[in-house]
């Protein structure tokens, strides 16, 4: 099975953190770019990872400001978020395209947003969960999803925990629940940021998603 290589590239916040697994046969497929939800990172994919690449290479990055990669000095848009896709792949000499993208949750968002900024370098795009919300679902999530102030008695950890374990369902291992909430910690005092940005981008979403013509 393939195993994948981890390494750091300069992007335009700091470094940013990727996962490859290289496709050791001859293929005809694109790279596969796999875009994590928030807050988490590139590890969500380590399991499938190495079977997708019996196929085609497959890059996970770490958005900036999660996972391993730096943070940037700011809130950042989904727009640079989506641009930081690119400046993974130019590091990597596989900028020129076409790769296919696939993206969970806010990372589907961000998958378009980056079909939107290079409409040749991408062939395709796979969409899972990508909610396009009302101003009222946005305001919803928002409530639960805004930034939890640190306090004593560890609400917001308490908080992440709860949510992962009710996300994956009672019969979920309790090592891959943890995996998760050691995910969600690691954005720091700045993990609500992605969030923000892509409940910001929702309407802008609809409208790049309607104006492509990539298969979805």
């Amino acid at each position: 099975m393939t195993a994948i290589k981890r390494q750091f590239v300069d992007g335009p916040f700091g470094q940013i953190h990727v996962r490859v697994a290289q496709c050791k046969g001859p293929t005809n497929e694109p790279p596969l770019v796999m875009l994590h939800m928030f807050p988490q990172s590139g590890r969500n994919f380590v399991d499938v990872m190495p079977l997708l690449a019996e196929r085609r290479t497959v890059i996970a990055p770490d958005f900036p400001g999660f996972g391993e990669s730096d943070p940037p000095l700011r809130q950042i848009s989904a727009e640079q978020y989506a641009g930081a896709i690119w400046a993974v792949l130019e590091k990597l000499d596989i900028e020129s395209g076409p790769v296919d993208l696939f993206g969970i949750h806010a990372g589907a968002k961000l998958a378009v947003e980056a079909t939107a900024q290079k409409h040749n370098a991408v062939r395709r795009l796979a969409l899972c969960s990508a909610a396009i919300l009302t101003p009222e679902e946005v305001a919803e999530y928002w409530a639960v999803l805004r930034k939890i102030p640190l306090d004593r008695a560890g609400s917001r950890f308490e908080t992440f925990w709860k949510m992962q374990a009710d996300y994956l369902g009672p019969d979920a291992p309790l090592d891959l629940i943890a995996m998760l909430f050691q995910e969600m910690q690691r954005g720091g005092e700045s993990y609500h940021w992605g969030h923000a940005a892509v409940f910001d981008y929702n309407e802008l979403c609809l409208e790049r998603v309607r104006s492509l013509e990539h298969p979805i």
